[in-house]
This record gives structure tokens, sequence and C-alpha cells, in this order.
């Protein structure tokens, strides 16, 4: 499971926000955004004390023992904005990548790959979607072990110029 989230989030926006931010502020801009993965921490210590410290089966168990079914209710109606919200940000990002926004490309892509997904969802429902990510995440796992090992090798990598990296085009750093 954990694989199938990280790999949701790295395949999506959180790459190209990253990236945004590294080319207009530098290096602080990338690890600034590369912080949010900081909030899984707590986030995973609090389901922790729910679930093995004070015996709740679920978030949603907890909600409902303390706000009754309308926090409940809530908290999954405002996670499912959430996924919603993410979905069609995943599929923008997905037709930026084949063309200019509002272009063929880019309304074909995402009209493409939002139905394949779809299907594929339907079909093979979440365990699918997570043996999906599982090798997704493998994958990526072995491309940036091979190609940390050619940057390693070649000796290319300026460490001091990626660290000084400034926002400023005028002044590199």
């Amino acid at each position: 499971m954990a694989l199938s989230q990280v790999t949701t989030w790295i395949f999506a926006r959180s790459i190209m926000n990253a990236a945004i931010l590294g080319y207009f502020y530098g290096i602080a801009g990338a690890l600034a955004y590369a912080t949010y993965y900081l909030s899984f921490l707590p986030g995973g210590w609090i389901i922790d004390t729910l679930r093995f410290r004070l015996g709740y089966s679920s978030v949603q168990d907890f909600l409902r023992a303390r706000f009754g079914i309308s926090g409940s209710w809530c908290c999954n109606f405002v996670v499912g904005l959430r996924l919603l919200s993410e979905v069609f940000a995943n599929l923008l990002v997905i037709g930026l990548i084949f063309g200019a926004a509002g272009s063929f490309g880019y309304l074909s892509s995402i009209v493409l790959v939002g139905c394949i997904t779809a299907a594929y969802a339907m079909l093979g429902g979440m365990q699918a979607s997570i043996r999906t990510d599982v090798l997704q995440m493998l994958v990526f796992l072995v491309i940036l072990a091979v190609l940390l090992i050619i940057v390693a090798a070649t000796g290319t990598v300026d460490l001091p110029a990626i660290v000084t990296s400034s926002p400023d085009p005028q002044n590199p750093g």
C-alpha cells in the first residue's frame, strides 16, 4: 500500500510542482516542496495511535465515536473532494505533457487516459490499481538507481552549483 501511495504522488503533480518550484527558486524551491512528504510521518503516527493505542479500527470509527455520524460523513466528504481534485489535477498534468492547454493533443490525452484509467479500475478494482502502482514504483526505483550510477560514474554533477542555485535568472549562482 505504501508503494501505491508514493507512486500515485510521485508520478502525478508532485514531480511537476517540484520542477516548477526548482526552476523559479532553485534548489530551495524543490526542497521546500519535497518537505511536504514529511507530513506522511505525523499522519502515520496519528493512524497508529488511533488503531493500536486507542483501539479504533479506522479514522472513521474514531470520528463516529467522537462526533457522531456527521463527523464521519464530513471527513469522507472532504476526502472525496480531495481525491476528485487529485484525479482532475493529474489529468491536467497528462494533458500538458501531450500539448498546450486547449490543444487537440491536450484534450484528447486527458479523455483517453481518463477513460483507460476508469475502465482499468472498473475491471480490476483497487487490487489492479495497487498492483500497477507497485510495478511502477519498482520500475521507477530501478531506473533511478541506474541513472544515479551513471551520473556518479561520469562525475558531471556540480554539487556546489546545485546547492547555491539562485531564483534570479540574471544571477545563476
